[in-house]
């Protein structure tokens, strides 16, 4: 199992630029396997066909072929042929000159910065809890709450800002390593807020943590540089 992230993003902005964000989502939801549905990371930024039609990521050259109806099955198994195993070839060729990546993990990572795509709860604000910008009458908030595995979702978000350039996407992510942080994204840029560990912060009296605005031993970065994501580590295979 991996180590989780946990994701609470603020997205503020014109409040019919909010609506049509949220519709969007919710009107591509991610279809499982038990039959429910949930809007997801690809509800906005779905992942193309070719890496779900073949699982190049498992089976990069169709031997085990493992995934699909239309590959065609007996009662032992898929019907494995020289003709599925050259179409499997060149799907894994297309994948890379097409999208840059082989396989859906890769591709995952690459764009998501995780290796799978998460479901997301989308929720109103709460009006009892503090509000990352000051927000005008025809401005509004939503929430978006879910985990990813490893890693926050940095390239998605940079990706979906960029989509939606008068949002602003503030992220707080929590690790299971004790560190935590605050980016900001707009536009497809990004910019670091606040970063923290919670094993050199002490708690209250009320076992909470100091409030970052007040704790001195976290660096605050007023003028931070845009966070520079480096590909070649995102591509790295990271055991399950």
């Amino acid at each position: 199992m991996p180590n989780w992230t946990y994701n609470n993003i603020r997205v503020t902005g014109p409040k019919e630029s909010l609506d049509t964000f949220r519709r969007e989502g919710e009107a591509h939801p991610k279809h499982y396997e038990d039959g429910t549905e949930h809007v997801a990371m690809s509800s906005w930024f779905p992942r193309p066909e070719t890496y779900d039609k073949y699982d190049t990521t498992n089976h990069p050259n169709g031997e085990r072929l493992v995934v699909g109806e239309h590959l065609g099955w007996d009662k032992t198994g898929p019907i494995i042929t020289e003709e599925l195993i050259e179409e499997f070839k060149a799907a894994t060729k297309e994948q890379w000159e097409k999208h840059g990546a082989i396989g859906w993990y890769d591709w995952d990572c690459k764009n998501y910065s995780c290796k799978w795509d998460m479901p997301v709860d989308v929720l109103e604000f709460d009006e009892g809890e503090p509000i990352p910008v000051e927000l005008t009458e025809t401005e509004g908030i939503l929430v978006l709450d879910f985990k990813t595995p490893w890693s926050a979702p940095y390239k998605w978000l940079a990706k979906i800002s960029k989509d939606y350039p008068d949002l602003l996407f503030t992220l707080a992510a929590d690790y299971e390593t004790g560190e935590w942080e605050i980016i900001e994204f707009r536009n497809g840029e990004d910019k670091l807020i606040k970063e923290g560990d919670y094993d050199n912060e002490e708690p209250d009296e009320n076992g909470t943590y100091v409030n970052p605005e007040d704790e001195p031993k976290i660096e605050v970065k007023e003028d931070a540089e845009t966070i520079p994501f480096d590909e070649t580590d995102l591509n790295t295979v990271q055991e399950f």
